[in-house]
């Protein structure tokens, strides 16, 4: 490669003459006091030596020096958006040697079933999608090296999926896997793979994250059409740390994760993922056996620090799941949609994981759920279990009945299936109508059996505490750090009169209901920031930082003296209204979805 000429440097023509090549115009600079004022530019975003590195000019004045590399290197590990990190890699060369490896950390590919259009013409317009060309460069340069994280997602376009019905494997899909493989070779600090495609991973791809020893964390979503194609039996990974596996539907033949949950050992969070269909339908398709069939077979528990079940919906004639998890390692616990609602359909498949004799282990600091039951309650005040974090999730699920289809995608139909007939309709039963029944047995058997260890609560907002109700919280639950609940009084003070009591107390989130919305209906939030600053400005002054009434978040700054009209010196606290942002650092904020992907992942 030849090397641009540097800009001191002069070519002699055949009369004797210096003249300046191409490169040195581009590099030269005026002469004369404003010379200094183009050095330190050309030098930042110049890719070859200047001639102004660290010398004086002629003219007296000195060029900045270089900045040290490590301060550069802080500089850029501040920059997180790709179009940024890209823009520094094609300003010099030395940023490019230093931001390429942020910048390939961790890689997005989004595939989509259309083709999108920019400025009038095709992505990609000249050669292939963008999906594929950048495929193509991870797998035939060295970038690949770079990648730490890699998650592919959208749609992938399966042209010729007849073949499934002949029994062979399109050739697109085959070549995909051939194409991943070969950059996931390269990928030699890969240690987070997530397939979110609407197709399955072949086996090729299988093998080569298998022999990935620095992988920790995968991510796999099961294609949700019901089209016939090979079931994959996953190869152990060593090394892996974390796994979750989505939208899991037996009829779409999702892969055999069995092998995989049986032979790596070093598995420390296990988050499960089934499709609503099956309890939308009524479908008792699913076993425990079939995933962990093999682990019991072989006497082997796993040795779990986090474990998520969502929308499973089959028997429990195994034993529950003291049968498979080492109940003295598991830390936390999410469970949705699995211990059944007031669906009488399902009420027989339910029942079964009701009848729960063995106490729960005392080393679980953390659950969350979306169901209350009478059951919980007798577990609950069998003894003291030792919970620190305890979220009962106010997300709701629309009840829809979702039936795949035999195309590429699925066919769902809302209320399919869930409406209720003409000659049952009258007998239809509110959800929520046994859950508000049993708030206070549930209330007094959580906080009085433990409520001293509790430092998150999260309640439902269908139950609206009176006063009673938050003295007795209060009482029991001292060390409280964040609080989420509904209150039955339209004042929406009764908190404020227990606050000194709750000395550890950073966040409290008052939920939405009836009187909550009548409170805001009759005040502005000016009148309720008023009425807030010197009431947590009296001593024993609360440490809380954030107040949440609904939707709005007042975060509650510093003690400050103000002089009011009269001459007298008032004691306030700062308000001011939270951004965006604020929810997502506190967990009664952050935890209230059905996402099990929202739980940090255990280490």
């Amino acid at each position: 490669m030849k090397r641009s000429r540097r800009p001191d440097s002069t070519s002699r023509t055949s009369s004797g003459s210096a003249s300046r090549s191409p490169a040195d115009s581009i590099h030269s600079t005026p002469s004369g006091p404003t010379e200094h004022l183009y050095s330190n530019l050309i030098k930042y975003t110049s890719p070859v030596p200047t001639a102004f590195s660290g010398q004086t000019s002629s003219n007296g004045y000195r060029s900045q020096t270089t900045l040290p590399l490590n301060l550069i290197a802080a500089i850029i590990s501040f920059l997180d958006d790709p179009s940024d990190l890209a823009r520094v890699t094609r300003t010099s060369r030395l940023l490019h040697y230093m931001a390429l490896p942020q910048l390939y950390h961790r890689v997005h590919l989004h595939s989509y079933s259309e083709t999108r259009y920019v400025n009038g013409k095709p992505e990609g317009f000249g050669s292939g999608s963008p999906f594929m060309m950048a495929l193509n460069g991870l797998a035939t340069k060295g970038h690949a090296a770079l990648v730490s994280e890699l998650r592919l997602g959208g749609q992938w376009k399966e042209l010729g999926i007849e073949d499934f019905t002949k029994g062979i494997i399109p050739d697109g899909t085959i070549m995909l896997g051939i194409i991943l493989r070969a950059a996931i070779d390269k990928m030699v600090r890969l240690n987070s793979f997530s397939w979110e495609l609407d197709s399955s991973p072949t086996k090729t791809l299988y093998l080569g994250l298998a022999a990935r020893d620095t992988l920790t964390s995968l991510t796999l979503r099961f294609p949700s059409a019901r089209i016939p194609r090979p079931s994959v039996l996953i190869p152990p990974m060593q090394n892996l740390r974390s796994f979750k596996a989505l939208d899991i539907d037996p009829l779409c033949f999702p892969d055999d994760i069995s092998l995989l949950l049986l032979h790596s050992r070093e598995l420390r969070d296990l988050r499960l993922h089934f499709s609503p269909r099956m309890r939308s339908e009524a479908e008792n398709s699913l076993a425990l056996s079939t995933f962990f069939g093999k682990c019991v077979q072989a006497n082997y528990k796993l040795k779990l620090k986090h474990f998520a079940l969502c929308n499973f919906f089959g028997p429990n004639f195994s034993g529950g799941l003291g049968q498979i998890l080492d109940e003295e390692f598991l830390e936390s616990l999410t469970m949705f949609d699995v211990w059944g609602g007031t669906d009488p359909r399902t009420v027989w498949v339910d029942e079964s994981w009701k009848r729960l004799e063995k106490t729960p282990t005392p080393s679980v600091k953390r659950v969350r759920i979306n169901e209350a039951s009478g059951e919980h309650i007798r577990l609950s005040s069998q003894g003291t279990l030792g919970i620190e974090r305890f979220y009962l999730i106010n997300a709701k699920r629309p009840r829809t009945g979702c039936t795949p289809s035999a195309s590429t995608g699925s066919s769902c139909t809302p209320g399919a299936l869930t409406t209720p007939s003409p000659d049952t309709s009258s007998t239809s039963v509110d959800p929520d109508h046994e859950e508000v029944a049993i708030c206070k047995e549930y209330l007094g058997g959580t906080v009085q059996f433990q409520g001293h260890t509790l430092r998150h609560l999260l309640l439902r907002d269908i139950w609206a505490l009176d006063e009673n109700d938050v003295a007795m919280l209060v009482r029991h639950c001292p060390n409280l750090e964040q609080l989420g609940v509904a209150l039955k009084d339209v004042d929406q003070s009764i908190l404020l009169k227990f606050m000194p009591f709750l000395t550890k107390l950073r966040a409290l989130r008052i939920l939405y209901n009836d009187s909550l919305v009548e409170r805001m209906r009759t005040l502005s939030h000016e009148e309720i920031i008023l009425g807030l600053e010197p009431e947590l400005a009296r001593p024993p002054i609360p440490i809380i930082e954030v107040i949440g009434l609904g939707d709005v978040i007042y975060k509650i700054g510093r003690v400050v003296e103000t002089q009011s009209e009269d001459g007298s010196i008032e004691v306030r606290r700062e308000i001011t209204f939270g951004d965006a942002s604020e929810p997502s650092r506190w967990d009664i904020w952050r935890l209230d979805t059905l996402d099990i992907g929202a739980d940090p992942i255990a280490e």
